[in-house]
């Protein structure tokens, strides 16, 4: 009988062969088993089509967003995955990711913008979670967008015209927040009275949930305090949404309802503007920037996470200009153009 002899290399005992295994766990050890196992999920199965692999993979790239970032990013995906249909995501080559950000060329910069952003974060997501084999949004250049905070600025004057415009005391708790805090809307009507903590003097601190669900402490004046609990029902519980909705018991206030306030006070005051919400944010930073505020702490109220994006309010204040520090002309002794006498 032949005996089945394994083969060995020469010389070697195999038994005492201290020689390092080769294994593949080092390449994947930089991925936690969490991610790992999520992954998995997502390749592609005989009863799991990869569009519905792709969808499930878009919403775990959404998680923990803004809503504001979430939606916008949501309409992205949704038309580069329909405009790249019936490829899978990750059969994707990039020439065809740079001809789905050409067609938003027709759209506006802004637009083109926006989907250069999103698909620079979805690849990112992908390639770090082992979705995809190569990250083409390394490939997108970013679009410079004309950022109009000039175009949309409000003078002190025009926030206190709006301040006594206020007829009930939600809109007045509205414009205190917004502007004296300088909170996103979506921030606003995210808190509950659990945030709020009042201090002895009057004034207080709130706990605000931003972008991503970053956690920030801000300041409150005693002028704020005293308008959020002025709308304070006494059925209220510590969980409940400080700006509730009248139309449905115990929901937040939405985001447009807030808008629609804020442009009915505009009209109330006289501005002949399309005033926003996001309008008071900026006049807050911008005001506290007139009047010296260091702007690293603008940055920390507002949830910055650069303090370049704060510094954009520097460069739209329209009071500002180093030619004021330049020696005015002499007016009665300028001669040119003049005829002689």
């Amino acid at each position: 009988m032949k005996k089945n002899l394994k083969k060995t290399e020469p010389g070697i005992d195999k038994k005492n062969d201290k020689r390092p295994k080769k294994s593949l766990k080092n390449k994947e050890s930089s991925k936690s088993p969490e991610l790992k196992i999520f992954v998995k999920s997502l390749l592609p199965t005989a009863a799991s089509p990869s569009a519905s692999q792709d969808q499930l993979f878009i919403r775990s790239w959404l998680l923990g967003r803004s809503e504001n970032t979430k939606r916008a990013y949501q309409r992205i995906a949704q038309l580069f995955l329909d405009w790249v249909s019936p490829t899978p995501f990750g059969d994707l080559s990039l020439a065809q990711v740079q001809g789905f950000i050409e067609t938003l060329d027709a759209s506006g910069r802004a637009k083109r913008a926006m989907g250069v952003s999103a698909l620079k974060s979805l690849y990112s997501f992908a390639h770090r979670s082992g979705y995809v084999k190569a990250n083409f949004g390394a490939f997108l250049k970013g679009v410079p967008v004309h950022h109009k905070l000039s175009e949309r600025y409000l003078t002190e004057a025009e926030v206190q015209a709006m301040m006594k415009a206020c007829k009930t005391p939600i809109e007045s708790a509205l414009m205190q927040i917004l502007y004296r805090t300088g909170v996103r809307v979506s921030e606003a009507v995210g808190i509950r009275w659990q945030n709020i903590k009042k201090r002895p003097d009057g004034s207080g601190q709130i706990q605000i949930i931003g972008k991503g669900d970053k956690l920030r402490i801000i300041h409150a004046s005693a002028g704020v305090i005293h308008g959020l609990f002025a709308i304070k029902e006494k059925s209220q519980k510590s969980w409940d949404f400080v700006f509730v909705s009248p139309e449905s018991q115990g929901a937040k206030l939405t985001d447009r309802t807030v808008r629609n306030i804020i442009a009915r006070l505009a009209a109330r005051a006289g501005i002949l503007k399309k005033v926003s919400p996001h309008w008071l944010r900026h006049a807050h930073a911008s005001h506290a920037l007139d009047r010296g505020a260091p702007l690293h702490l603008v940055q920390s109220t507002l949830g910055h996470a650069s303090i370049a994006t704060t510094g954009r309010y520097l460069h739209a204040r329209p009071s500002e200009s180093s030619g004021k520090y330049l020696p005015e002309d002499e007016i009665d002794d300028l001669s040119v153009g003049r005829a002689e006498s």
